[in-house]
């Protein structure tokens, strides 16, 4: 393959991933959100407090409770997403 053909053909590739981009980037925040959310596989404390509507010390009160999922991660707590559901519907029963 020549020089030309080579250039034309990753200016080609970045003009697509260029409107890729665009079209992510005008996607309602909702759907971006939305996104996010499906690959998310677990919470920091943090985003478990805003879920709750709770306080992050109420949430790190609820991760020495041996009934709360937890998962230990080096230093680091993390609450398993489809974990906390469980935990939820168990709550409200």
């Amino acid at each position: 393959m020549n020089t030309t053909n080579h250039m034309n053909q990753l200016l080609q590739e970045v003009a697509e991933l260029n409107a890729r981009i665009l079209h992510l980037k005008h996607q309602p925040i909702e759907r971006q959100l939305e996104t996010r959310s499906e690959s998310i596989k677990t919470y920091s404390a943090k985003e478990t407090a805003e879920i709750l509507g709770i306080s992050r010390s109420k949430v790190y009160e609820l991760l020495r409770n041996p009934s709360f999922p937890v998962v230990h991660i080096g230093k680091r707590k993390v609450v398993p997403k489809h974990k906390l559901e469980e935990w939820l519907n168990q709550q409200a029963q």
